[in-house]
C-alpha cells in the first residue's frame, strides 16, 4: 500500500490532541523519556508500504503543541509527563511512526511542522528514505528523522531543517542494533546535532556509512557519536562531510548516564 500525494496536495494534521490515540508501550516510555507516544501517521507490522509524491504532510505542530500546553494548565487534559523544568508538554504527536515494518519506501514527499519528532522508525527492516524535504521546527525537541534498532536502512538525497537532531540513530532495546545503515547526499540544518548516534543507546550501532553530507547552522555538532547507555559501536565510516557554522565537528561521548 502506498500513500500518494500529488504536487501541492497537503495532508493536514488535527490541532486537537483528542484525535491522537497513544501507541507506545509502558516499557518504551520508560526508556524513551520524551513520551512522544502519539502520531499523525502510524504503521505496525506492515510490509511493502510507502509514501510518495511531491505533496506535503503538515502536522500543524505549533498550534497543536500550544493547545496541549493550554489544556494541561487548565486541568482539562493533564500531561503526567509534563516537563516542569522546561515548562512544556512531553506528550505530543510525532508526524510519523513505524514499528516492526518491512520493505518501507518514502520518496520525494514534504514533511513539516510536527508537534514532536518528525519521522520515527523502530525495529524496521529494509527501509528506504529518498529525496524527502523535512522542515520540523514548529516546537521543541523536533528531530528530523529518528532510526531505532533498524536494519538495512538507506537515507539519501534529503533536505532536513530541524529544531533538534537532524538524523538520529537510537537504540531503545538491549540486544538489538541499528545495522547496515547508509546516510548519503543529504543537506542538514539543526538546532542540535546534524547526525547523531544516541542519546538512547541500549543495544548498538554497527556497519554505518555516512558520506557526502552538507551541514550548516548547527548549534552542537556536525556528527555526534554517543553511547551513554552502554551500547556497542562498530564499523562506522564517515567521509566527505562539509560543515559551516557548527559547534563541534565530531563529538564523541561514551560511558553511562550519571547515576546509572
Amino acid at each position: 500500500m502506498t500513500l500518494y500525494l500529488e504536487k501541492e496536495a497537503v495532508l493536514l494534521g488535527s490541532t486537537s490532541p483528542y484525535d491522537y490515540p497513544g501507541f507506545s508501550t509502558e516499557k518504551e516510555l520508560k526508556v524513551n523519556n520524551d513520551h512522544f507516544d502519539q502520531e499523525l501517521i502510524y504503521a505496525e507490522g506492515a510490509e511493502n508500504i510507502g509514501i510518495t509524491g511531491e505533496g506535503c504532510i503538515d502536522g500543524q505542530g505549533r498550534e497543536l503543541a500550544l493547545t496541549i500546553d493550554s489544556l494541561h494548565h487548565t486541568g482539562e487534559l493533564v500531561d503526567k509527563h509534563y516537563n516542569t523544568y522546561r515548562k512544556r508538554p512531553n506528550t505530543r504527536p510525532k508526524l510519523l511512526f513505524m514499528r516492526n515494518c518491512r520493505k518501507v519506501e518514502l520518496r520525494k514527499t514534504n514533511f513539516r511542522s510536527g508537534a514532536a519528532w518528525g519521522l520515527s522508525f523502530s525495529l524496521c527492516t529494509d527501509l528506504t528514505i529518498d529525496s524527502l524535504h523535512v522542515e520540523n521546527r514548529a516546537y521543541w525537541n523536533n528531530d528530523g528523522i529518528d532510526i531505532s534498532d533498524c536494519k538495512d536502512v538507506r537515507i539519501s538525497n534529503c533536505f532536513i531543517n530541524s529544531a533538534d537532531d537532524g538524523i538520529c540513530l537510537k537504540s531503545h532495546n538491549r540486544g538489538a542494533w541499528n545495522d547496515r545503515v547508509s546516510i548519503s547526499n543529504c543537506h542538514i540544518i539543526s538546532s542540535a546535532s546534524a547526525i547523531k548516534f544516541g542519546t538512547e543507546s541500549l543495544g548498538g550501532f554497527k556497519n554505518v556509512t555516512i558520506d557526502n553530507i552538507r551541514i550548516k547552522d548547527t548549534f552542537r555538532s556536525a556528527i555526534a557519536i554517543e553511547s551513554v547507555d552502554g551500547a556497542e559501536i562498530e564499523n562506522v565510516q564517515v567521509s566527505n562531510v562539509h560543515a559551516v557554522n557548527t559547534g563541534n565537528a565530531i563529538f564523541i561521548r561514551l560511558g553511562h548516564r550519571s547515576g546509572e
